[in-house]
């Protein structure tokens, strides 16, 4: 079974400032947090420049090839 776009969860923010976005992810350790942001960092250089899609054009584009496809 294979799953269409529309299927996946949307691009998402995370609130990683937000005790209550926290609390649900207590074994999240520092190092972890901090590769996450420096992930998210490298991806918005990408995305300023050029080089990558910034992600909601990227997830707009992919949902409306899927439905011309089908």
């Amino acid at each position: 079974m294979t799953s269409a776009p529309e299927d996946e969860p949307p691009v998402r923010d995370l609130p990683i400032y937000d005790p209550d976005f926290l609390s649900y992810h207590p074994d999240l350790a520092a190092g972890e947090l901090a590769s996450l942001v420096r992930v998210a960092y490298r991806c918005q250089r990408e995305f300023d420049r050029g080089t990558v899609s910034e992600p909601y054009a990227y997830e707009r584009d992919l949902v409306g090839d899927w439905r011309r496809a089908h």
